[in-house]
């Protein structure tokens, strides 16, 4: 329960932020406190909600659909299922490629992603993600 407590913080911190980001459109910003539950994200880093808290207010922000998964919801599904085999070079690749954007300070030189079957694989993978894992966050 505090955990949770905490996250409403980090969430009123990136709201903020993103308040002084974009001024013309604090409305949006502030509609997006109701969709920044934190779900399955509630047992991870502090770094992995704030990535999912921005990716959902530049949505608001942008009306694009809130329904599909954050790259951090992404990065915590493809986390889980690496935990119960190994992932296929295809979506180890994609996981890289979402842990640096939800990590951009990590060193990209420590992955070994190899090469995309085909042009836009990768992207294929990680929107095919979002779809199933997509889920109404309550806000219309």
């Amino acid at each position: 329960m505090v955990r949770a407590f905490y996250l409403m913080g980090i969430a009123e911190e990136e709201i903020k932020a993103a308040q002084k980001r974009m001024p013309r459109f604090k409305k949006r910003v502030n509609a997006a406190f109701a969709v920044l539950h934190p779900g399955e994200l509630l047992t991870y880093s502090d770094e992995i909600y704030r990535h999912h808290c921005r990716e959902l207010i530049g949505r608001m922000v942008r009306h694009q659909d809130i329904r599909l998964a954050t790259d951090a919801e992404v990065l915590v599904m493809f986390s889980r299922t690496s935990l119960a085999a190994p992932l296929a070079s295809q979506f180890a690749h994609a996981m890289s490629t979402v842990f640096l954007r939800v990590f951009p300070h990590a060193d990209p030189e420590q992955f070994a992603t190899g090469a995309e079957a085909w042009t836009g694989n990768c992207e294929e993978i990680i929107n095919d993600a979002r779809r199933r894992l997509a889920r109404d966050r309550g806000h219309r």
